[in-house]
């Protein structure tokens, strides 16, 4: 990720005792489309929780959207490219089911980015 450019970012941090937490965050494309790489960074999330996110707004293709994927170690990213439209708008949800007790230190960062250009 050293050569992407983030264009949107939100950190959460998560509290424990919930069976699933859901945060938001609001994204806007602006006045030229783009290609973007939208991505969930997990840290110090149980290995075998489940994390996901969704926009439910039409418009970008493919929709902006990850099913439930589990958690395989304790950074953890997962992410995927979508054609987005000029002046789109549209919250994007992102989740945690935890497996297990979460350490205090654990959380999420949702993350809209420009991706590299090859050779970059």
């Amino acid at each position: 990720m050293e050569n992407e450019r983030i264009i949107k970012s939100e950190r959460c941090i998560l509290g424990e005792g919930e069976n699933k937490i859901t945060r938001a965050m609001l994204y806007e494309q602006g006045p030229v489309g783009s290609e973007i790489l939208f991505m969930l960074k997990c840290h110090n999330i149980p290995v075998g929780s489940e994390v996901s996110f969704e926009c439910p707004e039409l418009g970008p293709q493919p929709p902006i959207v990850v099913q439930p994927t589990p958690v395989t170690g304790p950074d953890f990213s997962v992410g995927m490219h979508s054609y987005v439209p000029a002046n789109f708008a549209g919250t994007i949800y992102y989740s945690v089911v935890p497996k297990g007790t979460l350490p205090p230190d654990a959380w999420m960062q949702m993350m809209a980015m420009f991706p590299a250009e090859m050779g970059a």
